[in-house]
């Protein structure tokens, strides 16, 4: 279920995505790259790993794990669009793009649309529930095809590739609440769990900076350099590898994981070699697919 829902939505994306390459001109498509750089840096820069704390935790799936973990995102997510709106400005004057004061706040509001899906939806990646998983997330990937190409006609610039994503995230939220009702889970504080994420989230900060300046530093330093429609040329370009590389995150997050996780649990002396494993048959299946797409 995780290869065919994730080869679908990456197809899916791919299609949408020559579509608008004939509404929209490759200046839209630039900068709203770099408007969607920015909020990925925020939210990778600043991941507390939530998610994987309630996948590892043996507590994770009570009421008051989940109710904390859903407090702490949102806070988070509310420090981060305020972040959003402080740093605009100064993006707008560095790459001398004007737009970015109103489209970089109003990009940033998709963290704070995600933080408030339903707590109990990340329950799926923790019991492997693959099929109601990848349901949402390939009926989220259709409905967001359909906001930003209706808007794309409308309107006929960048702000339907930001708007079209907001409307995505936000059916995804309400569609998370029909698939996955929080079942009496409320926000709340509680000390020894909120300790417990950050103790285990603290080393993924630091690994996610790496990863942002890795897959996101091409756009942010061309933007500087070149126009935005070749920024926008390369971003369309970075679709196909974006394929492959998506594969690989949804087969770690919401596969290999989940799996660790109860590993660790049971045979913790056996992880190691099961997880090098792993990751050799994953590079293994990668690497000619990525050879045949340089060819």
């Amino acid at each position: 279920w995780l290869v065919a829902g994730s080869l679908s939505q990456r197809l899916i994306r791919l299609t949408s995505n020559l579509i608008l390459t004939r509404i929209l001109f490759p200046e839209d498509f630039g900068v709203a790259a770099l408007v969607f750089a920015w909020v990925q840096g925020l939210l990778l820069c600043s991941d507390l790993g939530v998610i994987r704390g309630i996948i590892q935790h043996p507590d994770g799936a009570s009421r008051e794990f989940l109710g904390t973990a859903f407090s702490l995102n949102l806070t988070r997510s509310i420090l981060l669009c305020l972040v959003g709106a402080f740093i605009a400005p100064f993006m707008a004057a560095f790459y001398e793009m004007p737009e970015l004061t109103r489209m970089l706040p109003v990009a940033s509001l998709t963290v704070f649309i995600n933080a408030c899906n339903s707590p109990r939806a990340v329950l799926l990646i923790r019991d492997l529930e693959l099929r109601k998983g990848e349901g949402i997330s390939l009926v989220t990937v259709l409905s967001g095809i359909m906001f930003t190409v209706t808007l794309a006609i409308l309107w006929g610039n960048a702000w339907a590739l930001i708007v079209g994503g907001l409307c995505r995230d936000l059916f995804k939220c309400l569609l998370s609440y029909l698939i996955c009702p929080p079942l009496g889970v409320r926000p709340c504080w509680d000390k020894k769990a909120v300790q417990e994420i950050l103790v285990f989230g603290r080393w993924i900060v630091v690994s996610s900076i790496f990863a942002f300046l890795a897959i996101q530093a091409d756009r942010l330093i061309a933007a500087k350099f070149v126009s935005t429609a070749v920024v926008g040329h390369l971003s369309i370009a970075l679709l196909y590898i974006g394929i492959v590389r998506g594969l690989v995150g949804q087969a770690n997050g919401k596969l290999l994981m989940p799996i660790f996780s109860k590993v660790e649990a049971n045979e913790p002396g056996s992880l190691l070699p099961r997880l090098r494993r792993a990751r050799s048959l994953l590079l293994c299946s990668v690497l000619p697919i990525l050879f045949g797409m340089a060819l």
